[in-house]
């Protein structure tokens, strides 16, 4: 007789927490989750608790179904809910780690707003809610005490357990890209930071209350991996759900005239085609478009559907914007001839930053590309500062997507000194925070150092430097822990201006991952045989010159470098950065 699958729905503070502990079995692949996967839930999460509009927040957030295994249990039905017990994760992992350091960032900042206000006991609390997600205090089995919620394996655990299930002071962050069993764990958690940096206190709090009460998953639970296995098979792979293009391809055709349904059906269609997986995407773009981000995506079409009609919402927005959508991603990778290089170069550069704040502004400038070149090629470049500036200022999705708010009207209304308008602006506070935060960026935001570092690359050129942003790494010449015997210590004695000298913007190259490696903590001399290796497939990168052609790596070299970097970039973003590097006095 079959009893049936234990199935409940959890709101993921009672997902976290007694009686269950969570271990990943060998049979599963390690965490693979990138940037894009953890900040597109960290994105739908700000949206759902209402951060960027109130009006928008959601009632609630499912999370989908998590599937466990409970090899041991000896009855059926749910487990005892008052003594742990430890299950395998058979469906899940990905999203269950990254909640985990989600968790483990906003406790982590939660502690410092505490210690900054010792009066405040919200944030403490709050902060100990989400420690209990992050790790068990007691396990109640033969696992070593606070080990964490879940456990991974050896290499992975290893670092999850130092860097996110451990409170308080923990060791320094790896100084090397190179790969290593725990990239994906420490690259996901050093981005979330950066995003949770640039949410206000109240935010923050708002975020770890909404995450913990309002996000919900539906467990199952099974006593054999066989029944378990068929149960992710089914949930995984078969059917196909009903997307939202299909719900919308639906409503716009339906309401076409009979003798105009053909063609109707080819604009969606070819629309379609062009774009492939990304045609929701798009639909999500085009509803920003038009101002409409409060709204669904399903509800903001429907607004737009109506308000011009399905032919001519078919004929002048889906199509035209969809072939300037496919363009803006493409454009970089076609060799045209007579295409200003601006343009070019701005599309590169953009596609590399990867979010989707900047991209409805860009659709609509592309749009007016065949018929005002110039035009589209001087908007590009805009937009790329504008983009890059936000994203140097360390402000979040939320924040950015506002500030491209008005950007994007003025495109789309077609205002003729668009070019000139305010809506570019970046006040002189905003260029003081910039200057500030380019001291130290690497420890901000370590993947927006690296691209900065590229994007000086291709104007020192002249061209796109055309090479995957993955293939290089930042290395830092001042290693961040030289050994004690190392004549590093010898040259930087004080602790002060070594540590300034390691955050300079001077003192990163960009290089490749196995060079990184090789490189590490090793003393200059025997860096630079390192460096001037080529690779297969890496160009020698004119930003590494002073390095390459120095003789020693002191402080003044680390200080010239940073003031070279520091023109480039105060040319091609038009920012007066004069005086922001560190004293003279500090760094010689």
């Amino acid at each position: 007789m079959f009893l049936g699958l234990p199935t409940v729905s959890l709101p993921i503070v009672k997902l976290f927490d007694t009686p269950f502990l969570f271990t990943v079995p060998a049979y599963q692949r390690a965490y693979s989750w990138t940037t894009r996967e953890a900040g597109q839930l960290l994105e739908d999460l700000v949206i759902a608790a209402g951060l960027d509009d109130q009006e928008t927040a959601a009632p609630d957030y499912f999370l989908g179904t998590i599937i466990l295994l409970d090899p041991e249990a000896d009855a059926p039905g749910l487990p005892d809910f008052t003594h742990p017990r430890v299950y395998e994760v058979v469906d899940g992992q990905q999203r269950m780690v990254t909640l985990s350091i989600l968790a483990g960032v906003l406790r982590d900042r939660d502690d410092e707003d505490a210690i900054d206000d010792a009066s405040e006991d919200g944030d403490r609390a709050c902060a100990n809610q989400l420690d209990r997600m992050v790790a068990a205090s007691t396990i109640g089995t033969d696992r070593p005490l606070r080990l964490g919620r879940i456990v991974l394996r050896d290499g992975e655990q290893a670092f999850l357990h130092s860097h996110v299930v451990c409170r308080g002071p923990r060791p320094p962050l790896p100084d090397s890209e190179a790969c290593t069993e725990a990239t994906s764990i420490r690259i996901v958690q050093q981005h979330l930071a950066g995003e949770i940096e640039a949410l206000t206190r109240a935010e923050r709090r708002k975020l770890a209350r909404y995450l913990m009460n309002w996000c919900h998953v539906v467990v199952i639970i099974s006593r054999d991996i066989d029944r378990a296995h068929r149960l992710f098979t089914v949930l995984n792979e078969r059917g196909k759900p009903l997307e939202r293009k299909d719900i919308i391809k639906a409503e716009v055709l339906r309401s076409v005239p009979a003798d105009g349904s053909a063609l109707a059906l080819a604009h969606w269609d070819r629309a379609h085609s062009v774009l492939g997986y990304e045609f929701e995407v798009f639909l999500a773009h085009l509803r920003l478009i038009h101002g409409l981000q409060r709204l669904p995506i399903i509800s903001g079409v429907r607004m737009l559907v109506r308000q011009h009609g399905s032919q001519r919402f078919l004929e002048e927005q889906l199509s035209p914007l969809a072939d300037a959508f496919h363009q803006v991603r493409t454009f970089p990778q076609r060799a045209e001839s007579g295409v200003q290089p601006e343009l070019t170069a701005a599309l590169v550069a953009l596609n590399r930053l990867g979010k989707a704040d900047w991209v409805p502004a860009a659709i609509l400038a592309m749009a007016d590309y065949r018929h005002a070149p110039d035009r589209a090629s001087q908007l590009m470049v805009e937009i790329e500062r504008f983009a890059t500036l936000l994203r140097l200022l360390c402000y979040g999705a939320g924040k950015r997507q506002r500030r491209f708010g008005p950007v994007i009207e003025a495109i789309r209304a077609g205002t003729p000194d668009v070019l000139g308008s305010s809506v570019w602006e970046i006040t002189r506070d905003e260029q003081r925070t910039i200057a500030h935060h380019l001291k130290d960026l690497h420890r901000r935001n370590p993947a927006m150092a690296k691209l900065l570092l590229m994007r000086v690359e291709d104007e020192l050129v002249g061209r796109p430097l055309r090479i995957d942003p993955s293939e290089l790494t930042v290395e830092h010449v001042l290693p961040l822990r030289p050994a004690p015997s190392s004549e590093w210590r010898r040259q930087f004695t004080d602790t002060e201006t070594r540590a300034l000298c390691q955050a300079s913007l001077g003192n990163l190259a960009l290089v490749t991952a196995r060079q990184n490696d090789r490189a590490k903590n090793k003393d200059f001399d025997e860096k630079l045989p390192i460096y001037r290796e080529m690779e297969a497939g890496a160009p020698t990168l004119i930003s590494n010159s002073d390095i390459l052609n120095a003789t020693g790596w002191l402080a003044d070299d680390i200080r010239a470098r940073e003031d070279c970097l520091f023109a480039v970039i105060s040319r091609v973003w038009r920012l007066d950065l004069a005086g922001v590097s560190a004293p003279a006095k500090v760094l010689t």
